[in-house]
């Protein structure tokens, strides 16, 4: 304010409309005091940036007369080169990374298995793949959930790996996935590694969260996290289509998935303040 600089303010998450708080701090003095100091730092600011749609569309709702300065710039997909693609055999159902305590696959495992036992799939023909801390699944490994859904033979799993590796794994998927968790006005940051392999997305994630809107309009497929039938018609659909010859695209072909296009639209937002 002394120097007159525009204060950019990054609102990577509102604390106004925090979706969880860690036990300790979950407060009604937290809340007020969140509250007080988020209206004080956008009443100062000059451009609010939102990561997500959904959390600029709660900003706006709580802070009307600020709405026109509140943008979304969203995170984006990198353009490195990609290692070769895996072509033809198995349809691989991949997830890379860490499987959080609210993020729950049962009902993917459960859908699969439906798959799998009204085409009389083998192993050979499905699988589901998994590297990452994957211990969290209701407090059981991910070899239990898929034990308890009777296709442990088509489950693979491994440990964290290096970014190089794990880029090598999600090239040979047919479907990629994604996990939103409980918090609706974020997106898993892997979403935006996911969109730049030529491969199918499912996105497990509720109606109207900040993920189903970002990838609306594209080929990815978006299911609540607990919804098996929905999820099992999207497997039976896609390894039909695969089975036919049909080869999904990137969905980052869009330009606006990219890290330079919403750099971009950040760099714009600032030289006009």
């Amino acid at each position: 304010r002394r120097f007159g600089i525009p204060f950019i303010m990054d609102m990577r998450d509102p604390w106004s409309h925090v979706e969880r708080l860690n036990e300790g701090i979950a407060t009604p003095a937290w809340t007020r005091l969140a509250a007080r100091h988020e209206s004080a730092a956008v009443e100062r600011a000059s451009l609010i940036v939102a990561n997500t749609e959904v959390a600029r569309r709660q900003l706006a709702a709580s802070y009307p007369l600020r709405a026109r300065d509140i943008i979304t710039v969203t995170n984006g997909a990198d353009d490195e080169a990609l290692p070769p693609q895996r072509c033809g055999g198995r349809f691989v159902i991949a997830h890379a990374g860490t499987v959080y305590l609210d993020r729950d696959p049962r009902a993917l495992f459960q859908a699969a298995a439906r798959v799998i036992r009204d085409n009389g799939l083998t192993p050979n023909d499905l699988s589901l793949e998994f590297i990452g801390e994957l211990e969290a699944v209701g407090g059981f490994p991910i070899e239990a959930v898929a034990e308890a859904e009777g296709i442990s033979a088509y489950v693979r799993t491994g440990p964290s790996r290096p970014h190089r590796e794990a880029v090598d794994f999600m090239a040979q998927a047919t479907m990629l996935v994604t996990m939103s968790g409980s918090n609706m006005a974020a997106i898993p940051a892997k979403t935006f590694e996911c969109v730049r392999f030529p491969a199918w997305l499912l996105a497990l994630s509720a109606p109207g969260s900040a993920t189903a809107l970002l990838l609306e309009g594209t080929d990815a497929d978006v299911a609540a996290p607990g919804d098996a039938d929905t999820i099992a018609r999207i497997l039976d659909r896609r390894y039909h289509e695969y089975r036919t010859g049909v080869r999904p695209e990137a969905i980052a072909r869009e330009a606006r998935f990219s890290r330079r296009y919403q750099a971009a639209l950040l760099f714009d937002a600032i030289a006009e303040r």
